[in-house]
């Protein structure tokens, strides 16, 4: 008696998808598809790949394509990201579905690479959006002994405070800044251009206007005699460190189209005076 053709084909059948699921586990194939295979690995998978059709499809699903065919891809996604998006009445979705065989293993994978690299090459042509640069800043201190003594007059030179008196800097744009933006304090002392520390807490409002406000020897803590405040106010991100800050200061570059610098110049006494 015969044996059914149904059967033998079945069985034929069976017999490759066992030797497919045999190829697949070699981890050979994955050192293959990373370019790390030695040459007599790959020339024997090759050799192996002569003697059996499923591991024929293995050795193409895994062979790399080469950077040419990547090229090619990254090339064509930066083609289509350039071309502007055709005005057109949206479709519907077609129900059919292709199969994918074994052996577009690879090209999925490409697929996935090139998608990865679009991504990075649709940030290069189309950029996030530049903010534009940060207005014009001015300071204006307030508080602290407002005559010195020696006559009713308008005090001269540096505003006088003292342990306990009251302190307000503002630091305010020439118009509204949009985005966000953030502030640091720096002290100078002569050519000494440092981070204020214990750092006082700035006040950023939703415009851009910042506040320094606080008690002298409480909230603010500063040493007697001369000194000068900065703030500085920038984008998120880009306020350079106080070493380099410190640098451009002192060579008198305070303005930059991602921050800028504002001073004000007071003096401390170790008291208030009688």
């Amino acid at each position: 008696m015969s044996e059914d053709p149904l059967l033998r084909e079945l069985g034929r059948l069976a017999q490759e998808e066992n030797e497919a699921e045999a190829a697949r586990r070699d981890e050979r194939w994955d050192r293959l598809a990373a370019g790390t295979l030695s040459a007599e690995e790959e020339a024997a998978l090759r050799a192996l790949a002569a003697t059996s059709p499923a591991v024929r499809e293995a050795y193409e699903a895994f062979r790399p394509l080469g950077a040419g065919f990547q090229a090619r891809v990254v090339e064509a996604l930066e083609s289509e990201l350039q071309r502007p998006a055709p005005s057109v009445e949206p479709r519907e979705p077609r129900s059919r579905l292709l199969p994918f065989r074994p052996a577009t293993r690879r090209f999925a994978g490409w697929l996935a690479a090139a998608t990865v690299a679009a991504t990075g090459l649709l940030l290069v042509v189309r950029g996030p959006a530049r903010m534009p640069p940060l207005p014009l800043y001015s300071a204006q201190l307030s508080g602290g002994i407002r005559t010195l003594r020696g006559g009713p007059g308008p005090a001269t030179g540096p505003q006088l405070f003292a342990p306990g008196s009251r302190l307000s800097l503002v630091v305010r744009p020439e118009h509204p800044v949009a985005g966000e933006v953030e502030a640091r304090a720096l002290l100078a002392r002569g050519d000494d251009i440092v981070s204020w520390q214990p750092a006082p807490r700035l006040e950023i409002s939703a415009h851009g206007v910042v506040r320094l406000q606080g008690t002298i020897g409480e909230e603010i803590r500063l040493q007697p005699g001369p000194s000068r405040v900065w703030i500085v106010v920038g984008r998120r991100g880009k306020i350079p460190p106080a070493g380099e800050l410190a640098t451009d200061l002192r060579s008198g570059r305070a303005r930059h189209r991602q921050w800028q610098a504002v001073s004000a110049d007071l003096l401390v006494a170790d008291q208030l005076p009688p």
